[in-house]
This record gives structure tokens, C-alpha cells and sequence, in this order.
């Protein structure tokens, strides 16, 4: 028996306690079906494809109603459906959600599944959705950072491989980015990187730089995190400020590897276009790309990492479940979780969505496919970080790039400013102590 399925069977066996919140004990060996709702982000086809395929969908305890919710919409439609007692029984989405809505979500406590069992068990980058308490939720898949890469363009400058090291982006632009002789213009460009407005993912490539240069985006504390944006770890510089400075020097047309400004496309279409020679995207853009532009001749690599980096870091997003305290069918809502993240589970769902797995033994089977293999490296090397708000944070991103790129203010005070609207941003955020919530 595994430590998970112990953890269900205890569960089963307990009252959930959530404030006023009580109900049955819920009996594993009855024969009467629960019906169940989850909310999710991924599309009705996709889950009725993995649900179909399940081995959640064989047991006869449960039967489960699936509600797609648009990302964008999630938040307000969970808040609203809590306080009007119609909330789902069990959340699908990624990790973000988990983290901007956990106060209102059940904690798997540590004296059911201890830290270091869901540390074996998950990738790095599930380290996200630990307490002080306990688990937020269970991952399952994961979506990380890759590096595509245009292979005509890379042929026709006689290049056999993309970068490993990101200081290699300075000598491969003067040759590889193309101008209009007469404008100016970029035609053709080594990377988009440098910009808030048309490069996708830039807080999450900025985030992947300062967790590669040795630093974090914020720390746990007892009770939440604290920011740590400007801290410089005993460093001879600051994560933070290395980050942001080479980041924001491919958009300064003073820089000889000026290489992307914001009057061109958004990142992922200028690349589908044949406009880029590489992009940073995420593994779940591979069809994408393959679909705006079927006769696009790209391959897909690991995020370059620093020169020197004690080991190799990307960013990656977590598909995950979890239960939300306004259900009352928690214990039957961890029954089916149990059943959804087993390997089984986890492998069907991982070939659905084009996504590598997020439990470890599942990556331990390599695939044949060449592309699939390298978003298998990259879940391995997957980290992330608890961003309580990404929304909020998209902004507080957003304007320290922008702060730079206009010339408003330097690398240092754009960086300083960001940490201090973060800490902000926490203070308000920090939730009361979750242990009196949390399944005992």
C-alpha cells in the first residue's frame, strides 16, 4: 500500500474539519455512487478524453460532472459559487489558481503525506504547492519553459545546434538578427526577449534567469513568503538585477544585439511566421506553432542556462487538483484525486495533453519521441515559484521591464521598486493561519 492510499483510507475514515463545516463519515466499501464536480481550465473534449480513459471513470463510487471555466473567469466563479454553497467538489487547473485561491482550499496535512514522500513522489517544481502545514494539491502534469528553434535559419548560418548558454545570445544576434537597410526595421530576429508587451511568458523567463543566476523570486516563511526580488545571496551581484539587465538589452537599439522591439508581432507568431530564429515558449506551444505554420521547419531544445549554474532550471506549470473546503463530499473528492493521480492516470493524461508528467517515476519510462524526450528533460529540471497573485504580478513584472525599456528609471531602482510593490502585494495577501483548516 502506498502512503497516498493510506492517506485516502484515513480520510475516509475522518470528519473533514473546515470551521462550521461537517458532514458523514464517507464508507469506502459502499456501494452508493457520489456524484461530484470539478471545475477546470482544459477544454470538455480534453477531459472527457482522459476521464473516459481513467481508472477513476471504472470505479462505481463515483460519478463525476466536469465544468469547463475559463482561466480568466476562474477566480470571480469560485469566489461567487463558494459564498453561494454551489461550489465544485474538485479543482483542475494549474498551479496559479491553487496558490491565488488557497484559503479556500483543503490542506493535506504533513501527518498524512509527509513532505518528504510528496518530494519523492512529484518533481522539484511541485514544491509550489506545499504549506507550512501540508499539500495545496496534487500535480499532474507539467507544462515547462523550452527553447524552439527555427532550423532553416540555424542551417543558413551554418549553425548545427540552438545555444546552451544564454551568453551565446550576444555574439549569435549582430549576424542573425536582420534590418531593413534603409528603416531600420527588424525583419528578422534572433529572439523576442527584452519587452513586457509582445514577448510571452516574459515574467516567467525573468523568474527561470534569477532562479538560474542563484537567486529567488520570494522565500517561505512560517506563516506565507516574502519577497526577495532584490536580494543578492552573497553574490558579487544581485540575481534580480543580472536578470532584468539582460533581459531588457536585446530591446536597446544602442546595444549591438538589439534584436526585438514592441512593434513587432507577439513572440509565439513572429516565430510561426519564420520572423525568429528561436523563441522561449512553453511544451504545450509545440502544436501551435505546428498549427499556425504546418510548413515550418523548427525543432524544440532546452532553455540555455547561465554560464557557471550549479544545475540546469526551467520554469514550469503545474496541472494540478485539489479540493476547495466548501465542498461536502470532501473525503469521497480525495477518493477520486487518489484515483486520478495514480501512474496510470497521470501517463493517460500526460499523452492527451502533450505534457510530461509531473510524478517522478513517470519520467523514469522515456519516450521515443524525440520532442517528447526533451520536455521530459525539461520536467525534471522544472522549478517555479509561489506567486501569490499572477495576475498582480504580471503588472508588477510588467512595469519594471517597462521601466527600463522607456528609460524611466535604472536596472537597480526598477528592480528595488518591483520588491517593494511585491511585499506589497504579499502584506495584503497574507492568509490567517491555515493549520485549523487543514484535514486532521
Amino acid at each position: 500500500m502506498s502512503k497516498f492510499q493510506l492517506v485516502v483510507i484515513i480520510l475516509f475514515g475522518l470528519a473533514i474539519v473546515g470551521g462550521i463545516l461537517a458532514f458523514s463519515l464517507y464508507k469506502g466499501s459502499s456501494s452508493a455512487t457520489t456524484d461530484l464536480s470539478v471545475w477546470g481550465t482544459i477544454s470538455e473534449d480534453l477531459w472527457n478524453a482522459w476521464y473516459s480513459s481513467s481508472p477513476v471513470y471504472k470505479n462505481r463510487l463515483y460519478r463525476i460532472n466536469y465544468f469547463y471555466i475559463p482561466a480568466e473567469d476562474f477566480d470571480s466563479e469560485l469566489v461567487n459559487a463558494i459564498a453561494e454553497a454551489r461550489g465544485p467538489d474538485i479543482i483542475f487547473a494549474f498551479h496559479e489558481k491553487l496558490l491565488k485561491n488557497q484559503t479556500k482550499l483543503f490542506i493535506i496535512p504533513y501527518s498524512s503525506f509527509a513532505l518528504r514522500d510528496f518530494q519523492n513522489t512529484f518533481i522539484d517544481a511541485a514544491g509550489v504547492l506545499t504549506t507550512p502545514t501540508g499539500e495545496l494539491g496534487i500535480p499532474l502534469v507539467v507544462d515547462p519553459l523550452v527553447l524552439y528553434y527555427n532550423k532553416d535559419i540555424f542551417a543558413n548560418a551554418s549553425l548545427v545546434e540552438p545555444p546552451k548558454l544564454w551568453e551565446q545570445m550576444y555574439t549569435l544576434s549582430p549576424d542573425m538578427t536582420k534590418k531593413d537597410p534603409k528603416t531600420g526595421r527588424i525583419v528578422k530576429s534572433l529572439i523576442p526577449l527584452g519587452d513586457s508587451s509582445n514577448v510571452l511568458y516574459a515574467k516567467d523567463i525573468l523568474a527561470t534567469l534569477i532562479m538560474q543566476a542563484g537567486g529567488k523570486v520570494v522565500e517561505d516563511t512560517t506563516s506565507f513568503i516574502r519577497s526577495s526580488l532584490s536580494n543578492q545571496y552573497n553574490l558579487p551581484y544581485s540575481p534580480g538585477n543580472a536578470a532584468l539587465l539582460f533581459f531588457t538589452e536585446f530591446s536597446n537599439p544602442t546595444k549591438i544585439f538589439f534584436t526585438w522591439n514592441r512593434s513587432l508581432p507577439d513572440s509565439l507568431t513572429a516565430f510561426s511566421a519564420g520572423d525568429s530564429a528561436m523563441f522561449v515558449g512553453r511544451a504545450s506551444d509545440f502544436q501551435k506553432i505546428k498549427e499556425k505554420n504546418p510548413n515550418l521547419l523548427f525543432d524544440v531544445a532546452p532553455v540555455p542556462q547561465g554560464t557557471g549554474a550549479a544545475r540546469s532550471l526551467t520554469f514550469g506549470r503545474l496541472l494540478s487538483l485539489a479540493v476547495p473546503k466548501g465542498s461536502p463530499k470532501a473525503a469521497a473528492s480525495f477518493g477520486a484525486v487518489f484515483e486520478m493521480m495514480t501512474p496510470e492516470g497521470v501517463q493517460s493524461l500526460s499523452k492527451l495533453v502533450n505534457l510530461p508528467p509531473a510524478r517522478r517515476d513517470s519520467l523514469q519510462t522515456r519516450p521515443g519521441d524525440p520532442t517528447a524526450s526533451v520536455f521530459y528533460d525539461a520536467a525534471i529540471q522544472s522549478v517555479a515559484w509561489k506567486d501569490p497573485d499572477s495576475e498582480a504580478t504580471n503588472i508588477i513584472f510588467k512595469n519594471m521591464v517597462d521601466s527600463v525599456t522607456s528609460g524611466r528609471a535604472r536596472v537597480e531602482e526598477a528592480v528595488n521598486r518591483a520588491n517593494e510593490e511585491l511585499k506589497v502585494l504579499i502584506e495584503n495577501l497574507t492568509p490567517q493561519p491555515i493549520t485549523q483548516n487543514a484535514i486532521q
